[in-house]
């Protein structure tokens, strides 16, 4: 951490006060509170214990900082930097460059005339590109290929959770998300592995002919929708075909901690299969491999599996929807809690017809400003129509790019990346398939 100058020596190097602040349902301006700012401080003060910080820095909650619209907001001092934080790596940012290495991080500061109608960057409005060349690259199997990255100017990237995935832009225009495989502590490169789908938009072919060794790409920071419960006492994991990615890269890291869990992955055979090799090496006993032939019936035995529930139990799964949907099934009708399943989808449901949807109008908290989303329209497509440009990258409700959260109204959820019960509580609505019953007002945070 860097000497800062003081009128006398401060019991703190910084205090970090994070607002989390609440107003009514629906109230014109919103709250820190209702944008995520009790969540995103507190996975601030578990980053800043994990970095070692806690003798050194103290973060506490806040009243209103009455910068409402542009929060949740975040004022750190003695150096009196005011910054608006959106997600986790907005976090990680923070403490990385401004705690530890006493640099203003300039895209999250709020200005003092900085005004709702001229918002900060959020993640999905952030032009800041990672420019990653690709240093190696490896056939996994016939139809699976192995990918390491790295910043392109030799320095360390930044950092991301187990889980996490990051959205690449290709040649075609389409941005694609691909998860990172590697143990969250190695910060010199990112892994990734690519399947080649025959029937998708192209951007797996793309990836697979057009990249070689050398070849950079520019890609987003690293986001996370299928994160680790560090409160569990213990982790099932369950992968399918190219869904081992993020799972892997969480086995990594509870292998690194010396967690209690148990690793499975399912596949048609062990030669589409990719990583058994290193999967047997690293894991041993703890990893078990189900390979049915193309017989779901002769692969993994799920009530064998999920017997060994306890009551910290927590379960994650990702892989084919025929599986996910499997593993899920199975552990709701044993009775697990929703808040210890955990899953993200690589394959979007068919798109639900929404011709017989009634229209709905959305404001946008920021400007007051009203649109009509009609029938046969969605959200973020209503919104660009309108000039107002969102991030996105699959649009087929599984990725969580357009991810938002909404301050007043009633979101009909109709995405694969909120489970039930974050559904339920309605803090998040996925803008490229989420709608709202007709005629209701749904208030954004944009």
């Amino acid at each position: 951490m860097t000497n800062r100058q003081t009128t006398q020596d401060p019991y703190f190097e910084a205090h970090v006060f994070c607002c989390t602040n609440e107003r009514p349902a629906e109230h014109p301006r919103g709250s820190c509170k209702a944008r995520g700012g009790e969540e995103l401080r507190e996975y601030m003060k578990a980053q800043a214990k994990a970095r070692g910080l806690n003798d050194r820095v103290r973060i506490n909650s806040s009243g209103c900082l009455d910068r409402c619209e542009l929060g949740p907001c975040v004022v750190i001092y003695p150096d009196g930097i005011w910054y608006a934080y959106k997600n986790e790596a907005d976090v990680d940012e923070i403490l990385d460059r401004h705690i530890i290495g006493g640099e203003v991080v300039e895209r999250l500061v709020i200005a003092p005339d900085q005004q709702p109608s001229s918002p900060v960057a959020s993640p999905a409005e952030n032009p800041a590109k990672l420019h990653l060349k690709i240093s190696a690259i490896e056939d996994l199997t016939a139809n699976i290929k192995r990918y390491v990255l790295v910043a392109e100017d030799g320095g360390e990237l930044p950092p991301f959770q187990a889980g996490a995935h990051i959205n690449i832009d290709t040649a075609i225009d389409v941005t694609r998300s691909y998860s990172l495989a590697n143990d969250p502590a190695v910060r010199g490169h990112y892994e990734i592995a690519v399947k080649r789908e025959v029937e998708g938009a192209g951007a797996s072919g793309w990836m697979h002919d057009a990249l070689q060794v050398g070849s950079v790409i520019e890609a987003s920071a690293p986001a996370n929708n299928f994160t680790l419960d560090q409160k569990a006492g213990a982790h099932i994991l369950v992968a399918g075909g190219i869904g081992i990615t993020p799972v892997l890269s969480m086995a990594r890291q509870l292998m690194r901690e010396g967690a209690d869990f148990a690793f499975h992955y399912c596949a048609t055979a062990a030669e589409d299969a990719a990583y058994v090799d290193e999967i047997t090496k690293e894991f041993a006993e703890r990893a078990h491999f189900h390979f049915d032939g193309g017989d779901p019936a002769k692969g993994i035995d799920l009530e064998k599996v999920l017997a060994s529930q306890g009551d910290d139990t927590h379960l994650y799964v990702c892989g084919p929807g025929g599986l996910m949907d499997a593993v899920i099934d199975a552990a709701r009708a044993r009775n697990w809690s929703e808040d210890v399943i955990h899953y993200e989808f690589f394959t979007p449901k068919a798109a639900q017809n929404t011709e017989d949807d009634g229209s709905f109008t959305v404001r946008i908290s920021s400007t007051g400003q009203e649109l009509e989303v009609p029938s046969g329209q969605t959200i973020l497509e209503t919104l660009r129509a309108n000039g107002l440009e969102v991030a996105s990258a699959c649009e087929g409700g599984i990725c969580g790019t357009c991810k938002t959260t909404p301050l007043g109204g009633a979101a009909d959820h109709r995405d694969q990346v909120l489970n039930e019960g974050e559904q339920s509580k309605n803090q998040s609505v996925i803008l490229c398939v989420s709608r709202a019953q007709a005629g209701e007002v749904l208030v954004l945070d944009l």
